[in-house]
């Protein structure tokens, strides 16, 4: 379980390598499920207070008709979401791989 400092819990768990190994994770990190628009200022602090520097969204937002995900990041360059603590910043935008993969740049 990953705890957050306001005493809150977020649906997300710390992910370690075996005792005494690096092979697979050679740093702890934390596995989330995206937030949803009730728990987003504490996904934020989870960010913030964990230095968090790198999220992977394995999951598309809409999935056959049905929201699997909710939109965590600004759209645009520039553009800021925010919660009641936090705000995060789009600050560049690169795609890959015919846009298959896409890498945003953002400020918390």
């Amino acid at each position: 379980m990953v705890t957050i400092s306001q005493g809150s819990y977020i649906n997300a768990n710390w992910v370690r390598d075996l005792p005494g190994t690096t092979t697979y994770a050679p740093q702890p990190f934390i596995m989330a499920q995206a937030p949803t628009t009730e728990t987003m200022g504490d996904f934020y602090s989870l960010l913030y207070q964990h230095r968090v520097s790198v999220i992977v969204c394995l999951t598309p937002l809409i999935e056959c008709g049905r929201v699997k995900a909710n939109r965590y990041w600004p759209s645009h360059k520039g553009e800021s979401v925010a919660s009641a603590t936090h705000a995060m910043t789009l600050e560049e935008e690169d795609s890959f791989c015919r846009g298959a993969i896409i890498r945003k740049t953002l400020r918390l």
